[in-house]
Protein backbone atom coordinates (compact mmCIF):
# COMPACT_ATOMS: atom_id res chain seq x y z
CA UNK A 1 0.00 0.00 0.00
CA UNK A 2 1.35 3.59 -0.36
CA UNK A 3 0.82 5.92 2.25
CA UNK A 4 -0.87 8.99 2.18
CA UNK A 5 1.79 12.36 2.09
CA UNK A 6 0.29 15.85 1.71
CA UNK A 7 3.31 18.32 0.74
CA UNK A 8 3.73 21.02 -1.52
CA UNK A 9 6.31 21.22 -4.20
CA UNK A 10 7.73 24.02 -6.81
CA UNK A 11 6.47 24.24 -10.05
CA UNK A 12 8.50 24.99 -13.24
CA UNK A 13 7.38 28.46 -13.92
CA UNK A 14 7.73 29.36 -18.07
CA UNK A 15 6.95 32.19 -20.30
CA UNK A 16 6.02 30.22 -22.00
CA UNK A 17 -2.40 -0.67 -42.91
CA UNK A 18 -5.57 -1.83 -42.83
CA UNK A 19 -8.31 -0.42 -40.75
CA UNK A 20 -11.79 -2.27 -40.61
CA UNK A 21 -15.34 -1.37 -39.37
CA UNK A 22 -15.91 -5.18 -38.28
CA UNK A 23 -17.19 -7.04 -40.91
CA UNK A 24 -15.40 -5.02 -44.02
CA UNK A 25 -13.49 -6.48 -46.49
CA UNK A 26 -9.70 -6.05 -46.08
CA UNK A 27 -9.19 -4.23 -49.29
CA UNK A 28 -11.87 -1.72 -48.96
CA UNK A 29 -9.30 0.83 -46.66
CA UNK A 30 -11.49 4.46 -45.13
CA UNK A 31 -11.09 7.15 -46.72
CA UNK A 32 -10.21 10.46 -45.92
CA UNK A 33 -12.62 12.54 -43.94
CA UNK A 34 -13.95 14.77 -46.28
CA UNK A 35 -13.48 18.28 -45.22
CA UNK A 36 -11.14 17.52 -42.38
CA UNK A 37 -8.82 20.56 -41.98
CA UNK A 38 -5.36 19.94 -39.76
CA UNK A 39 -3.62 22.83 -37.88
CA UNK A 40 -0.35 22.32 -36.26
CA UNK A 41 -0.17 23.65 -32.79
CA UNK A 42 2.55 22.53 -30.72
CA UNK A 43 6.16 20.86 -31.42
CA UNK A 44 8.35 18.57 -29.40
CA UNK A 45 5.11 17.54 -27.41
CA UNK A 46 2.71 14.58 -26.66
CA UNK A 47 0.05 12.59 -25.47
CA UNK A 48 -2.52 15.71 -25.64
CA UNK A 49 -5.73 15.68 -22.86
CA UNK A 50 -8.37 17.85 -23.71
CA UNK A 51 -9.61 20.36 -20.27
CA UNK A 52 -13.21 19.81 -19.74
CA UNK A 53 -14.61 23.12 -21.03
CA UNK A 54 -12.54 22.10 -24.48
CA UNK A 55 -11.34 25.40 -24.46
CA UNK A 56 -7.74 24.22 -23.90
CA UNK A 57 -5.37 21.33 -23.28
CA UNK A 58 -2.64 19.65 -21.27
CA UNK A 59 0.19 18.15 -23.02
CA UNK A 60 4.06 17.11 -22.38
CA UNK A 61 6.17 19.11 -24.06
CA UNK A 62 10.18 18.20 -24.34
CA UNK A 63 12.21 21.10 -22.73
CA UNK A 64 15.65 19.73 -20.77
CA UNK A 65 13.02 17.99 -18.99
CA UNK A 66 9.93 16.62 -20.02
CA UNK A 67 6.98 19.41 -18.78
CA UNK A 68 3.53 19.46 -18.66
CA UNK A 69 1.44 21.97 -19.81
CA UNK A 70 -1.21 24.25 -20.09
CA UNK A 71 -2.46 25.44 -23.32
CA UNK A 72 -5.23 27.85 -24.04
CA UNK A 73 -6.20 26.81 -27.53
CA UNK A 74 -7.78 29.95 -28.19
CA UNK A 75 -4.89 31.85 -27.60
CA UNK A 76 -2.06 29.13 -29.64
CA UNK A 77 -4.71 29.90 -32.90
CA UNK A 78 -3.82 33.59 -32.56
CA UNK A 79 -0.18 33.52 -31.29
CA UNK A 80 -0.61 34.38 -28.16
CA UNK A 81 1.10 33.02 -25.11
CA UNK A 82 -0.87 30.36 -24.68
CA UNK A 83 0.70 28.29 -21.73
CA UNK A 84 1.02 27.37 -17.80
CA UNK A 85 3.26 25.04 -16.51
CA UNK A 86 1.76 22.41 -14.15
CA UNK A 87 4.95 20.19 -13.07
CA UNK A 88 9.11 19.82 -14.34
CA UNK A 89 10.43 16.30 -14.15
CA UNK A 90 9.92 12.71 -15.38
CA UNK A 91 6.22 12.23 -14.94
CA UNK A 92 4.29 8.84 -16.30
CA UNK A 93 2.19 10.96 -18.78
CA UNK A 94 -1.26 9.93 -16.63
CA UNK A 95 -2.32 13.81 -16.28
CA UNK A 96 -6.52 13.74 -15.67
CA UNK A 97 -8.59 16.93 -14.87
CA UNK A 98 -10.94 16.59 -12.43
CA UNK A 99 -14.55 17.49 -14.19
CA UNK A 100 -14.39 21.46 -13.22
CA UNK A 101 -11.08 21.50 -14.34
CA UNK A 102 -9.75 23.21 -11.28
CA UNK A 103 -7.84 20.68 -10.72
CA UNK A 104 -5.15 18.07 -11.97
CA UNK A 105 -3.91 14.57 -10.92
CA UNK A 106 -0.39 13.19 -12.49
CA UNK A 107 2.17 11.14 -11.04
CA UNK A 108 5.83 10.72 -10.97
CA UNK A 109 8.02 7.74 -11.43
CA UNK A 110 10.63 8.72 -8.73
CA UNK A 111 10.84 6.09 -5.28
CA UNK A 112 10.16 9.53 -3.55
CA UNK A 113 7.16 10.31 -5.73
CA UNK A 114 3.68 9.36 -6.33
CA UNK A 115 0.23 10.85 -7.24
CA UNK A 116 0.11 14.80 -7.16
CA UNK A 117 -2.92 17.50 -7.63
CA UNK A 118 -2.35 20.42 -9.29
CA UNK A 119 -5.12 23.47 -8.47
CA UNK A 120 -5.20 26.21 -11.16
CA UNK A 121 -5.97 28.77 -9.01
CA UNK A 122 -3.05 28.84 -7.37
CA UNK A 123 -0.33 26.81 -9.54
CA UNK A 124 0.26 24.61 -6.47
CA UNK A 125 1.33 20.92 -6.65
CA UNK A 126 0.66 18.48 -3.60
CA UNK A 127 1.78 15.28 -2.96
CA UNK A 128 -1.61 13.16 -2.05
CA UNK A 129 -0.76 9.59 -2.48
CA UNK A 130 2.67 8.44 -2.43
CA UNK A 131 3.74 5.64 -4.36
CA UNK A 132 0.44 5.84 -6.58
CA UNK A 133 -0.03 6.37 -9.97
CA UNK A 134 -2.71 6.48 -12.75
CA UNK A 135 -4.80 8.58 -10.60
CA UNK A 136 -8.90 8.35 -11.66
CA UNK A 137 -11.36 11.30 -10.33
CA UNK A 138 -14.31 9.97 -8.60
CA UNK A 139 -16.84 13.46 -7.49
CA UNK A 140 -17.94 12.08 -4.10
CA UNK A 141 -15.34 14.62 -1.91
CA UNK A 142 -13.81 15.14 -4.65
CA UNK A 143 -11.64 11.78 -4.30
CA UNK A 144 -8.70 10.73 -6.07
CA UNK A 145 -8.42 6.57 -6.72
CA UNK A 146 -5.08 5.33 -7.98
CA UNK A 147 -3.06 2.10 -8.20
CA UNK A 148 0.22 1.40 -6.07
CA UNK A 149 3.12 -0.90 -6.46
CA UNK A 150 1.12 -4.11 -5.98
CA UNK A 151 -1.53 -3.08 -7.72
CA UNK A 152 -4.10 -2.71 -5.28
CA UNK A 153 -6.78 -0.16 -6.18
CA UNK A 154 -6.80 2.97 -3.29
CA UNK A 155 -9.43 6.23 -2.85
CA UNK A 156 -8.64 9.21 -1.40
CA UNK A 157 -11.01 11.36 0.02
CA UNK A 158 -9.09 15.29 -0.50
CA UNK A 159 -11.18 16.85 1.67
CA UNK A 160 -10.58 14.20 5.13
CA UNK A 161 -7.74 12.55 4.06
CA UNK A 162 -9.39 9.10 4.44
CA UNK A 163 -8.12 6.49 2.62
CA UNK A 164 -9.51 3.20 1.48
CA UNK A 165 -8.82 0.61 -0.29
CA UNK A 166 -11.22 -0.49 -3.36
CA UNK A 167 -9.88 -3.55 -4.71
CA UNK A 168 -7.07 -5.81 -3.89
CA UNK A 169 -5.77 -6.44 -7.23
CA UNK A 170 -6.42 -4.24 -10.20
CA UNK A 171 -4.65 -1.95 -12.87
CA UNK A 172 -5.62 0.91 -15.43
CA UNK A 173 -8.52 2.54 -13.51
CA UNK A 174 -10.90 5.07 -14.92
CA UNK A 175 -13.75 6.34 -13.33
CA UNK A 176 -17.05 6.93 -14.82
CA UNK A 177 -18.59 10.11 -15.88
CA UNK A 178 -20.94 10.16 -12.90
CA UNK A 179 -17.68 9.20 -10.58
CA UNK A 180 -19.36 6.24 -8.67
CA UNK A 181 -18.29 3.63 -10.68
CA UNK A 182 -14.65 2.24 -11.60
CA UNK A 183 -13.56 0.32 -14.40
CA UNK A 184 -10.46 -1.51 -14.20
CA UNK A 185 -8.04 -4.23 -15.55
CA UNK A 186 -6.48 -7.70 -14.21
CA UNK A 187 -3.55 -9.33 -15.16
CA UNK A 188 -5.05 -12.59 -17.33
CA UNK A 189 -3.36 -15.18 -17.58
CA UNK A 190 -2.81 -14.66 -21.24
CA UNK A 191 0.36 -12.68 -21.86
CA UNK A 192 0.20 -8.97 -21.81
CA UNK A 193 -3.24 -9.09 -21.89
CA UNK A 194 -5.94 -8.23 -19.27
CA UNK A 195 -9.31 -8.60 -17.80
CA UNK A 196 -11.99 -5.44 -17.61
CA UNK A 197 -13.82 -5.23 -14.59
CA UNK A 198 -16.39 -2.52 -13.33
CA UNK A 199 -17.32 -1.83 -9.24
CA UNK A 200 -19.42 0.25 -7.87
CA UNK A 201 -17.88 2.88 -5.35
CA UNK A 202 -20.43 1.86 -2.41
CA UNK A 203 -19.49 -0.14 0.11
CA UNK A 204 -21.30 -3.04 -0.56
CA UNK A 205 -20.48 -3.34 -4.32
CA UNK A 206 -19.01 -6.38 -5.81
CA UNK A 207 -16.47 -6.27 -9.31
CA UNK A 208 -18.15 -7.68 -12.03
CA UNK A 209 -16.23 -9.20 -14.81
CA UNK A 210 -16.78 -7.98 -17.88
CA UNK A 211 -14.60 -8.67 -20.62
CA UNK A 212 -11.41 -11.03 -21.43
CA UNK A 213 -8.43 -10.73 -23.71
CA UNK A 214 -8.10 -6.77 -23.03
CA UNK A 215 -5.00 -4.82 -24.22
CA UNK A 216 -5.21 -1.11 -22.82
CA UNK A 217 -7.18 0.82 -20.27
CA UNK A 218 -11.18 1.61 -20.34
CA UNK A 219 -12.37 4.16 -21.96
CA UNK A 220 -15.78 5.22 -20.89
CA UNK A 221 -18.86 6.48 -23.18
CA UNK A 222 -20.23 9.75 -22.30
CA UNK A 223 -23.60 8.68 -20.67
CA UNK A 224 -21.47 6.03 -18.72
CA UNK A 225 -23.44 2.75 -19.89
CA UNK A 226 -20.94 1.52 -22.28
CA UNK A 227 -17.14 0.87 -22.19
CA UNK A 228 -14.27 0.89 -24.84
CA UNK A 229 -11.29 -1.22 -25.18
CA UNK A 230 -8.37 -2.69 -27.04
CA UNK A 231 -9.07 -6.45 -27.34
CA UNK A 232 -6.81 -8.83 -28.76
CA UNK A 233 -8.39 -10.47 -31.51
CA UNK A 234 -7.82 -13.82 -32.90
CA UNK A 235 -4.84 -12.83 -35.42
CA UNK A 236 -2.97 -11.42 -32.36
CA UNK A 237 -3.47 -8.08 -33.20
CA UNK A 238 -6.00 -5.63 -30.97
CA UNK A 239 -9.55 -4.48 -32.13
CA UNK A 240 -11.97 -2.13 -30.79
CA UNK A 241 -14.64 -3.33 -28.51
CA UNK A 242 -17.67 -1.68 -26.97
CA UNK A 243 -19.43 -3.42 -24.15
CA UNK A 244 -22.88 -2.33 -22.98
CA UNK A 245 -23.09 -2.57 -19.45
CA UNK A 246 -26.55 -3.62 -19.68
CA UNK A 247 -25.99 -6.72 -22.02
CA UNK A 248 -22.17 -7.91 -20.89
CA UNK A 249 -22.92 -10.96 -22.37
CA UNK A 250 -22.50 -9.53 -25.86
CA UNK A 251 -19.69 -7.47 -26.27
CA UNK A 252 -19.25 -6.43 -29.97
CA UNK A 253 -16.44 -4.89 -31.89
CA UNK A 254 -16.92 -1.41 -33.42
CA UNK A 255 -13.36 -1.25 -35.43
CA UNK A 256 -10.53 -4.02 -36.01
CA UNK A 257 -6.62 -3.76 -35.97
CA UNK A 258 -6.88 -0.78 -33.70
CA UNK A 259 -6.03 0.48 -30.14
CA UNK A 260 -6.22 3.62 -28.04
CA UNK A 261 -10.26 4.84 -28.03
CA UNK A 262 -11.02 8.24 -27.66
CA UNK A 263 -14.99 9.31 -27.54
CA UNK A 264 -16.14 12.87 -28.09
CA UNK A 265 -18.79 15.08 -29.80
CA UNK A 266 -20.75 14.34 -26.91
CA UNK A 267 -20.98 10.59 -27.49
CA UNK A 268 -21.53 11.37 -30.87
CA UNK A 269 -17.87 9.44 -32.43
CA UNK A 270 -14.86 7.18 -31.33
CA UNK A 271 -11.27 8.26 -32.39
CA UNK A 272 -8.46 5.16 -32.55
CA UNK A 273 -5.06 4.44 -33.82
CA UNK A 274 -4.89 2.40 -36.35
CA UNK A 275 -2.74 -0.38 -36.82
CA UNK A 276 -0.37 -1.84 -40.00
CA UNK A 277 0.91 -5.09 -37.88
CA UNK A 278 2.70 -2.90 -34.87
CA UNK A 279 3.21 0.10 -37.59
CA UNK A 280 1.16 3.10 -36.42
CA UNK A 281 -0.74 4.29 -39.74
CA UNK A 282 -3.37 6.91 -38.84
CA UNK A 283 -6.14 8.03 -36.52
CA UNK A 284 -9.38 7.37 -37.11
CA UNK A 285 -12.75 8.76 -37.08
CA UNK A 286 -15.71 6.15 -36.43
CA UNK A 287 -19.44 7.45 -35.99
CA UNK A 288 -21.91 5.81 -33.84
CA UNK A 289 -24.74 6.65 -36.00
CA UNK A 290 -23.74 5.32 -39.05
CA UNK A 291 -21.08 2.73 -37.93
CA UNK A 292 -18.84 5.06 -40.96
CA UNK A 293 -15.13 5.03 -40.46
CA UNK A 294 -12.46 7.14 -42.00
CA UNK A 295 -9.02 8.61 -42.14
CA UNK A 296 -8.57 11.75 -40.44
CA UNK A 297 -4.77 11.95 -40.09
CA UNK A 298 -2.04 9.70 -41.73
CA UNK A 299 0.46 8.40 -39.13
CA UNK A 300 -1.49 10.37 -36.40
CA UNK A 301 -1.61 8.40 -32.90
CA UNK A 302 -2.82 9.53 -29.22
CA UNK A 303 -6.03 11.22 -30.37
CA UNK A 304 -8.17 13.46 -28.24
CA UNK A 305 -11.66 13.39 -29.02
CA UNK A 306 -13.32 17.10 -27.71
CA UNK A 307 -15.64 16.70 -25.37
CA UNK A 308 -18.37 18.33 -27.28
CA UNK A 309 -16.93 19.68 -31.02
CA UNK A 310 -16.19 17.78 -34.27
CA UNK A 311 -12.56 18.23 -33.44
CA UNK A 312 -9.40 16.37 -32.31
CA UNK A 313 -6.02 16.73 -30.99
CA UNK A 314 -3.88 14.38 -32.04
CA UNK A 315 0.25 13.73 -32.16
CA UNK A 316 2.05 12.86 -34.81
CA UNK A 317 5.85 12.96 -35.63
CA UNK A 318 6.62 14.63 -31.80
CA UNK A 319 3.98 17.11 -32.46
CA UNK A 320 0.17 18.37 -31.57
CA UNK A 321 -2.25 19.09 -34.83
CA UNK A 322 -5.34 20.04 -34.11
CA UNK A 323 -7.80 18.38 -37.03
CA UNK A 324 -11.40 19.83 -37.66
CA UNK A 325 -14.28 18.02 -39.85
Amino acid sequence: MFGVKRKSVPILFLLVSCVLISGCDCDDSPEQEEGATTTLLVQNASHPVWLPDGEGFIATVQFAEPTILIYSLEALLNDEDAMLAVYGGAHNYDYTPLSDGSMIAFSTPELTGGVYVHTRSTGDNELVLQGGRRPTWIDDGPSVLAEDASHSLWRLNLETDEIDEIVPEGQFPKGSPNGYQVAYLQSSTTYSAFSLFVIGLQASSTPVSVLTEVGTDPVWSADGHELYVSQVGSWGGYNIASVDLGDIDNPSTLISYATRPSVGGNGEYLLATGLDGDIIDGTYLYRFASGSLSLLLDNGENAAAHPTEDKALVEKDGKIYLVEW
